[in-house]
């Protein structure tokens, strides 16, 4: 199921980008208006086994701030497809309370819940005309799947697909586009008793800031600069052996965005900025992620005179990591791959494969020399995917 959302996600992403040569980068932020959970209070008797009386009690915490990074591509005058990247703290309360025959009730567990999840929603839009009494503001409807993730292990575990459609109106200013919205989003129910469900129910409030380019207008110092689109598959396992035992991997996957400037003939300069989540666990193991961000600099040079062009790279990687889990990646390593680049309709598309070998990981703790420490694999081989333009 996660790896056909994924796929189905990524394949609207990229048609966003391939039917469209204006597009739209930005960045989205805002809070929903329904609470995340609902208020769920049951309790229990005490038994001839000597267990006491309990109650739990799950209560909603405050309200999110969203937070994520959107790419639109238009379609015509009037349809466009947008996909967003929306990291979304889910906070919560869960108080357990016993009740010992005679004596007082005890509060073994009160304790604080943050279940960090991020929304990819992939949106058609619908922007009708300006309306001239308002100032050239252009209403807009949207409507298409979204998918979820979560990063860390909690007492809940948010479903992954829902159905989302929103209004808003879009103020444009040159290049600058302003668009406040409201969208409600249907997720799956969640039947993973005794875990603490989520609303099914969402309702948000959004505002998104973009800047439009186009072909001609994406230059540095002179040089044309191509933006993109990028996913892949990693071949290699994320982390390494613990104590001795492999860690159950889930489903893996990376998906990013690219840019190339045109430095001299055939050589360029690429630079990518990389989601790569290590998911592990699975129906005995507890699942968890350590997300990362990988940020690769790479010196590209490709043969242009086949239809099919071979290319090469090779530069150092830089990676930045949250939600650590009991891990530390490494942040340095170096990169090199290769692959093969055509041209379609003014579109380049680049599968290749990379390598990189990143430094050996740091402990989270301090620890003697020699003490064993969970570590995630230095050796990472990747078949990657780009669409740019």
């Amino acid at each position: 199921m996660r790896k056909k959302s994924f796929a189905a996600a990524m394949c609207c992403m990229v048609a966003s980008i391939l039917f469209g040569q204006r597009v739209y980068f930005g960045v989205v932020g805002g809070t929903n208006i329904i609470a995340n959970f609902p208020t769920t209070d049951y309790s229990g008797p005490g038994d001839s086994f000597g267990n006491p009386a309990y109650r739990f009690q799950y209560f909603t915490g405050p309200r999110s701030l969203i937070l994520g990074a959107l790419v639109e591509g238009r379609l015509s005058e009037s349809f466009s497809i947008e996909a967003e990247a929306l990291r979304r703290p889910m906070p919560a309360t869960i108080v357990f309370t016993q009740f010992p025959s005679g004596a007082p009730s005890v509060v073994s567990t009160d304790h604080f819940i943050a279940v960090d999840a991020w929304e990819f929603p992939v949106m058609l839009k619908y922007t009708l005309p300006a309306l001239r009494f308002a100032g050239g503001v252009r209403p807009f409807l949207e409507a298409g799947p979204s998918f979820r993730s979560q990063e860390n292990a909690a007492a809940t575990q948010p479903s992954q697909f829902g159905i989302s459609a929103g209004a808003g109106v879009a103020w444009q200013m040159g290049r600058f586009r302003i668009a406040p919205m409201l969208r409600y989003t249907r997720w799956d129910p969640e039947s993973i008793y005794p875990k603490y469900a989520t609303k099914p129910d969402q309702i948000e409030l959004l505002t998104s800031f973009a800047y439009v380019t186009d072909a001609e207008s994406r230059r540095l110092w002179g040089h044309r600069v191509e933006l993109g689109a990028m996913a892949g598959y990693p071949l290699t396992r994320g982390f390494g052996p613990d104590f001795g035992q492999t860690v159950p991997e889930r489903t893996r996957y990376l998906v990013g965005v690219t840019a190339q400037v045109n430095v001299s003939g055939n050589f360029s300069i690429e630079t990518d900025a990389v989601y790569k989540p290590l998911r592990a666990g699975n129906s005995t193991l507890t699942q968890f992620s350590v997300i990362t961000w990988e940020f690769p600099v790479l010196a590209k040079y490709s043969w242009t005179r086949f239809k099919l062009a071979p290319f090469t790279q090779a530069g150092p990687s830089f990676r930045a990591a949250g939600n650590l889990n009991g891990y530390n990646p490494s942040h340095y390593g170096f990169t090199a791959g290769g692959g093969v680049e055509t041209r379609w309709h003014g579109f380049r598309l680049s599968p290749g494969l990379r390598y990189t070998r990143w430094a050996t990981d740091a402990s989270v703790y301090r620890l003697p020399p020699g003490v064993f420490y969970a570590q995630t694999n230095p050796n990472a081989v990747e078949f990657v995917f780009a669409v740019s333009f």
